[in-house]
């Protein structure tokens, strides 16, 4: 049968991308990690961080 024959083809094809988009994913994490690793390696240590908001003020008069 036609239909079932194309059917098959269409539902492998998917399976085969499927697959390629996991395997490129998973190397796209490990890529990301190992080039993190590198970079944040010996940048120092600091006694005290503070982190302070962003905040946008807005007056009464306009400019």
């Amino acid at each position: 049968m036609p239909g079932q024959r194309s059917l098959a083809v269409v539902a492998s094809a998917a399976a085969a991308l499927a697959g390629r988009y996991v395997a490129g994913r998973n190397k796209a994490g490990k890529e990301t990690i190992r080039e993190l690793d590198t970079r944040l390696a010996d940048l120092g240590e600091v006694e005290r961080l503070s982190i302070l908001p962003v905040v946008e003020r807005h007056t009464g008069r306009r400019r």
